[in-house]
C-alpha cells in the first residue's frame, strides 16, 4: 500500500500546514520529547524490540484509559446504527443518555481489553516463543502482567511508560480540557477515537516482527528507524485529531 494512500485512510485532515501548527502545540512538543526518551532508550539503554514493541503496547492502554475519562465527560450521543434501531431517535438517547453511556463505557472496556489481551498475546508468541504458559486459562492474564512487570523492572520501560502517561496527560489537559474539545466529545466518535492508534500498532509490531525475523546484523539502527517512524505517525495522529475539532 502506497504511503500516501495510507496517510490517506488513517489521517484525512492532515497536511504539512497542520503538522508545522501541531509541533508548537504543548502537547505536540511533550509529544516528541516523550519519543526521544523512548530513542534515548534504544541507542544509550541497549532496549531490544521486545522492550521497544512492550512500551507501545502499554501506551495502547494509556489511550484507552484517557479514551475512558473523554468518554464519560462527552456531551453529545448519536445512533450509529439507526437504520437498524430506528427507534433509538436522538430523543430517546437524550433521555437514557446516563445508561447509553453506562453501556458504551462497558462495551469500550470489554472490547479494548480484548484487544490488548490479544495484543500481548501475540507479541509473546513472537518475540517468546519458549515461554512456559500456565495449565488453567484463568492464570494467563497474570502470568502475561508478571512478564510485562519483569520486562518493566529489568529494563526501565517504567520511565518510558511514565513519560507517555505524562504526555498523554498533557494533551488531554492542553485540548481535551484546555481548548474544550469536550464539548464537541460524541460518545461514540470517542469510544472509536482509538483505532487509528491501533492501526499504527499494527505497523509498529509488523515492523518489530521483520526486525527479529528478517534483520542478522544489529538492531540499533532498524529499531531507532522505527521509533522516529513512530513519532512521526503520532505526530500526524495528533494532527488529525485536533484538526478534527477545529471544523466541528
Amino acid at each position: 500500500m502506497p504511503i500516501r494512500t495510507l496517510k490517506t485512510m488513517l489521517f484525512p485532515h492532515v497536511g504539512l500546514t497542520e503538522l508545522k501548527k501541531v509541533i508548537t502545540y504543548p502537547s505536540g512538543i511533550v509529544l516528541i520529547l516523550a519519543n526521544i526518551i523512548v530513542l534515548l532508550g534504544v541507542i544509550f539503554s541497549g532496549w531490544n524490540a521486545l522492550t521497544v514493541i512492550t512500551l507501545y503496547w502499554a501506551e495502547i492502554g494509556i489511550v484507552g484509559f484517557y479514551t475512558m475519562i473523554k468518554m464519560e465527560m462527552a456531551k453529545k450521543i448519536q445512533n450509529p446504527a439507526e437504520h437498524f434501531f430506528p427507534t433509538m431517535t436522538p430523543r430517546f438517547l437524550k433521555e437514557h443518555f446516563f445508561t447509553a453511556k453506562l453501556l458504551a463505557l462497558l462495551f469500550f472496556l470489554i472490547y479494548f481489553g480484548i484487544l490488548m489481551l490479544a495484543y500481548i498475546s501475540l507479541i509473546f508468541a513472537i518475540f517468546l516463543p519458549t515461554l512456559a504458559l500456565p495449565n488453567t486459562p484463568g492464570h494467563l492474564l497474570p502470568h502475561y502482567i508478571n512478564q510485562i512487570m519483569n520486562i518493566a523492572l529489568l529494563e526501565g520501560v517504567y520511565i518510558g511508560l511514565a513519560v507517555l502517561f505524562i504526555s498523554h496527560g498533557v494533551s488531554f489537559a492542553t485540548n481535551f480540557i484546555g481548548r474544550k474539545e469536550y464539548e464537541h466529545e460524541s460518545l461514540i466518535a470517542g469510544a472509536t477515537s482509538p483505532l487509528p492508534r491501533l492501526i499504527v500498532v499494527h505497523i509498529i509490531l509488523l515492523l518489530g516482527i521483520a526486525i527479529v525475523v528478517y534483520w542478522k546484523g544489529d538492531i540499533l539502527l532498524p529499531l531507532t528507524l522505527v521509533v522516529i517512524g513512530k513519532t512521526v505517525l503520532d505526530l500526524l495522529g495528533h494532527a488529525n485529531e485536533r484538526k478534527l475539532f477545529e471544523t466541528i
